[in-house]
């Protein structure tokens, strides 16, 4: 499970930094100068920014803040936008960082946007395996997984499994039914969603 370990490596890295025990015989683990994340923004009207413009200033730091010792994590960029708008510059700051090769930081990003597989441009590392993706650096490896679901008829079953592969949909309708949403409903956004 590369996301697992990819997580696991972010866990060591973090308790090596702080000089706390790692649970290992053995470890070749290297600095790590700072941690940028984008993961959650509160809402506030103190700071007089928007909730997206809250999250592009902590990707813009990260962008210019941070060194191939740094550890980068972007949760589900853009959801204060449109998608379009969020999916783009998602892309771009993906981009910038595997332009950098074994200067980028060590990139840990996740998304509900499926377009970003189709974006994203490919490279000789460039393994694609969808909503978690790593940029690493010193193994030069960039990977998509996704969490394994079973579809059968019109049921789905969660595995809750992370698997190598990717999904070209996001199972809105089916959650959307499960939370009680009329069939009618999902049925009339279903055809206004072939529109667009």
């Amino acid at each position: 499970m590369n996301i697992l370990r990819s997580l696991h490596e972010l866990v060591l890295r973090m308790l090596f930094s702080k000089g706390l025990f790692v649970p290992a015989v053995r470890a070749k683990i290297g600095p790590v100068d700072r941690i940028f994340s984008r993961v959650h923004t509160i809402d506030t009207v103190l700071n007089g920014m928007s909730t997206f413009a809250n999250d592009v200033k902590q990707l813009a730091v990260a962008t210019i803040e941070a060194t191939s010792n740094s550890v980068v994590i972007v949760d589900e960029f853009g959801k204060g936008t449109l998608s379009e708008v969020g999916l783009s510059l998602l892309t771009s700051c993906l981009e910038y960082w595997l332009n950098n090769g074994s200067e980028s930081p060590h990139v840990f990003a996740s998304s509900h946007l499926h377009s970003l597989l189709k974006l994203i441009p490919e490279r000789p590392f460039l393994k694609l395996q969808v909503l978690f993706l790593t940029i690493r650096n010193e193994y030069g490896s960039f990977w998509f997984q996704t969490m394994e679901v079973i579809k059968e008829q019109n049921t789905l079953t969660c595995i809750y499994q992370v698997v190598d592969g990717s999904i070209e949909c996001s199972y809105a309708a089916y959650s959307a039914l499960k939370a009680g949403l009329s069939e009618k409903l999902v049925k009339r956004a279903y055809e206004v969603h072939t529109i667009l």
